[in-house]
């Protein structure tokens, strides 16, 4: 995740190191072995599962009428 308005050539740019890293056998075997799944998303396709998810768990939220303390 990188702050709004962060220029997409900087993004682009860490999304590709990013996927190098994950490509590299220790790293991945390291992620699995601590229960994260790996996937090559685009950013855009990532910035979308955020957004999803934040609509799908505002709902959630409501619906109980739940609150942080």
């Amino acid at each position: 995740m990188a702050p709004a308005g962060t220029p997409s050539e900087i993004v682009a740019t860490v999304h590709k190191a990013a996927i190098a890293a994950l490509g590299q056998p220790e790293i991945s075997k390291r992620m699995q072995d601590l229960g994260y799944i790996v996937h090559e998303d685009t950013p855009e396709e990532f910035a979308r599962f955020i957004k999803s998810e934040i609509e799908k768990w505002t709902k959630i939220v409501r619906a109980n009428k739940l609150s942080a303390n």
